[in-house]
């Protein structure tokens, strides 16, 4: 998936993780379940956390430190400017102690940036559950501009800080574009094909669709995570849902409320995968998009 012209070197992120492990044997969790919750962002990651966290039998964290650092190893990695080792390493190194300090039967990691590790989180843990949350891209879209990825802080660590926001042009070989929803949209795209190239194939991976677990009536996809991490569904039951992460302001409306070539260009880009996933199939937005 990466360009084939030369990427940037990594050098300065050896500099901020010197300690990495390579070639350490010895996996970690051993004695214990560790799920392992991954996702592009903006999937309720951080709500999960705090729910399961509550459960006497799990400890559950939301991008433990140093997750930065990790999100900038994994952007590297889906640039080419890592390599499968080099995620590795860095899990060892940074989640070994980690790891050796939890005194519940279930460790639960919820966390975007673990991106980058896919493919090797079964070399790392010991019998892993793999977790995958997939959102509508419309809907990813218009979260992440709400909450501030185009301002701020967040908007000068994008385009200056090197790893933080991966240069999607060049991953897949399009031209620049400018238009945030399809800048987006890109970026969906690109992690959510890596994540199913390195996972579909395990046994111990478990996709859950974001709008299941969160929107339905039912709590049943919730119930099914629950199973999944290993405590009894009537958990599920006896909680506090009522606490998500949202934005408070609106930067971006709705896709109903797009331009006709915002809504093409994202078509085109996510629909592979929207038809995986069972997104996009509204008579309103098949019409903006010429179906």
């Amino acid at each position: 998936m990466s360009s084939s012209k030369a990427v940037r070197s990594p050098i300065f992120l050896r500099i901020l993780t010197p300690d990495i492990e390579r070639g350490r044997s010895g996996k970690l969790g051993k004695g214990k379940k560790t799920v392992l919750v991954l996702s592009t962002g903006r999937t309720g990651t951080n709500f999960i956390a705090k729910l399961f966290n509550r459960h006497p039998q799990v400890t559950a964290l939301h991008e433990p430190r140093p997750s930065r650092i990790m999100r900038m190893w994994s952007i590297a990695r889906i640039e080419g400017a890592a390599t499968r080792q080099d995620l590795a390493g860095v899990l060892l190194s940074t989640r070994r102690k980690l790891l050796a300090s939890v005194d519940t039967p279930i460790y639960l990691e919820s966390n975007p940036y673990l991106f980058g590790a896919a493919d090797c989180l079964n070399e790392v843990f010991e019998n892993p559950v793999i977790v995958n949350i997939i959102r509508d891209p419309r809907d990813y879209v218009k979260s992440s501009l709400n909450h501030g990825n185009t301002r701020g802080l967040k908007y000068l660590l994008n385009q200056f800080l090197p790893f933080w926001y991966p240069d999607t042009d060049k991953i897949l070989g399009l031209p620049r574009e400018e238009s945030l929803v399809v800048r987006h949209a890109r970026y969906w795209r690109i992690l959510n094909d890596w994540l199913e190239e390195a996972l579909e194939h395990l046994d111990n991976y478990h996709a859950f669709r974001f709008e299941d677990l969160f929107h339905a009536c039912d709590k049943y996809e919730l119930k099914r995570l629950a199973s999944t991490i290993g405590i009894e569904e009537s958990f599920i039951d006896e909680s506090d849902l009522s606490a998500t992460n949202r934005s408070k302001d609106s930067a971006i409306a709705s896709w109903r409320e797009w331009s006709r070539e915002d809504s093409k260009m994202l078509e085109e880009i996510c629909r592979p995968l929207m038809d995986r996933y069972g997104y996009g199939n509204e008579p309103g937005w098949l019409a903006k998009v010429g179906h």
